[in-house]
Parts: C-alpha cells; sequence; structure tokens
C-alpha cells in the first residue's frame, strides 16, 4: 500500500479503537489515539504550522489535541484537568467552546 493509504488506515483504526476507549473511560487510551490521529493527519500533510503549535503546547501539559472537520481550523483538545487546558488556550488566545461528550447518539432500532 503507499504511503497515503496507510495514513488513512491508521486514522481509521484509532477511530474505531476510540469508541472502546470512551466506553471504557480509559483516559490514557483516548489521549493516544487522539494522538496519533493527528500525528497521521500531520504526516499527510492537513495541517498547518499554526495548529502544529497549539497540538505541541496542548500536548507538554499532557493533553491531547487533533484537526477536526473539514479544514476549517477547528481543534479538539483533551486534558484530565479542564482548567489547566483553559489556562492554557487562554494564554495562547485560542477562541475556544467546551463541550461535554456523553450524549447518546443515533441509533437503529429493530421493528
Amino acid at each position: 500500500k503507499n504511503f497515503r493509504d496507510q495514513k488513512i488506515k491508521n486514522i481509521a483504526k484509532a477511530t474505531y479503537k476510540m469508541r472502546r476507549a470512551l466506553e471504557e473511560k480509559d483516559v490514557n487510551k483516548v489521549k493516544n489515539l487522539i494522538n496519533i490521529a493527528q500525528d497521521n493527519l500531520t504526516e499527510l500533510g492537513i495541517s498547518n504550522p499554526e495548529i502544529d503549535g497549539l497540538v505541541k503546547e496542548v500536548r507538554k501539559i499532557g493533553g491531547a489535541a487533533k484537526i477536526s472537520g473539514g479544514g476549517g481550523g477547528t481543534v479538539i483538545c483533551f486534558h484530565q484537568n479542564k482548567e489547566e487546558l483553559i489556562k492554557l488556550l487562554k494564554k495562547l488566545k485560542v477562541n475556544f467552546e467546551q463541550i461535554k461528550l456523553g450524549a447518546e447518539g443515533v441509533k437503529v432500532e429493530k421493528s
């Protein structure tokens, strides 16, 4: 397989593993999977120096961050200590919104 296909496959694997990590509330695995996905996106050239800098700073404080969406500059940042993350984002003058995961998504019901 070529380089691009392998990176996309790595991202897909991380995505599937993420669901289990979230269900198990395995914080370290969640952080690791976010970072794996971002590393693969960066290697594909789907990033920029500003985002790379933010990712680096979030990782320095023990968190994880990755690009999200269709290239509009959205980055998901994760840290066990939200106050520490908020402090960093404010210091870096990053516009951010806090979100909480946990709402049930779409499900298929058999009739």
